[in-house]
């Protein structure tokens, strides 16, 4: 086969491969609130957005309130090393979080597929800074994890 051909063959499978690895994670879209964003005193709801639909049931959501003050306490102009710096602390307070610091959540809908995921803390949201981690499975098997900090004003 000629050198040509074959160069052709491998970048056709190196393309599809990659197209098959795009295509098979649930990345985060949208969410509302956005990243680093700061939402009015009533909030208590939480969309997520995903590439592709997920498993609710294999799907994990965990939000905590973080320490007062936590990222300037809500200044939306970050740089993206900023916000990784932000979102390591983040993750470290998550991880050593007891389970009873972490909220409630209500999960639409609450079994079956689906690319928008609602989450709900009943009573709302106290003004400060908050994480939300997210585990979910693809319908194609495939794990993603992701986070998202936000800040709720006061009201």
């Amino acid at each position: 086969m000629p050198t040509a051909r074959l160069a052709h063959w491998v970048g056709v499978t190196l393309l599809a491969a990659l197209a098959s690895w795009a295509a098979s994670h649930a990345y985060l879209n949208a969410s509302e609130p956005e990243a680093y964003a700061t939402i009015g005193g009533e909030g208590g709801r939480i969309v997520l957005a995903f590439s592709v639909a997920v498993e609710v049931r294999f799907s994990a959501f965990e939000l905590l309130r973080l320490p007062d003050g936590f990222a300037g306490g809500g200044e939306r102009d970050l740089d993206a090393a900023a916000r990784a710096g932000y979102d390591a602390l983040a993750r470290q307070r998550l991880s050593r979080a007891a389970p009873a610091e972490l909220l409630q959540l209500e999960v639409e809908p609450t079994r079956g597929t689906a690319d928008r995921i609602e989450l709900r803390v009943e009573g709302g949201l106290a003004p400060g800074a908050y994480a939300l981690a997210y585990r979910v499975l693809a319908v194609d098997g495939h794990m993603t994890d992701g986070l998202l900090v936000f800040f709720v004003a006061d009201p």
